[in-house]
């Protein structure tokens, strides 16, 4: 669902340094946002804050969001950031490969 970024919440958080915003913001304004953010039923923030951020660097009012009914809060926002695996060295030289044909079939 979307809401208004402004009635989200954002408590303390666990993470401080919010790396590359401008990347992630323009990968918003090319692709839309990937990703909804996770709120609690009183939009308290469980995980998302980045993309807050980078759709408030848009200039955009509203993000997409799911309500979680969690008991814990603080291990969602752990698992959010921590519980994912990202490209091989392998992945990643296929997945460059796979840009690379693309680009050339639109040439």
């Amino acid at each position: 669902m979307q809401i208004p970024i402004d009635s989200i919440v954002i408590g303390e958080r666990i993470r401080k340094n919010m790396k590359d915003l401008k990347s992630l913001a323009d990968s918003i304004a090319m692709n839309g946002q990937l990703q909804p953010i996770g709120i609690d039923a009183d939009n308290n923030l469980i995980f998302g804050e980045r993309r807050i951020r980078a759709m408030k660097s848009l200039g955009r009012d509203f993000i997409e969001a799911i309500v979680l009914n969690l008991d814990d809060k603080l291990q969602a926002e752990h698992d959010e950031n921590e519980v994912r695996a990202e490209f091989t060295k392998s992945e990643r030289a296929a997945w460059g490969r796979a840009m690379e044909a693309r680009e050339e079939e639109r040439a």
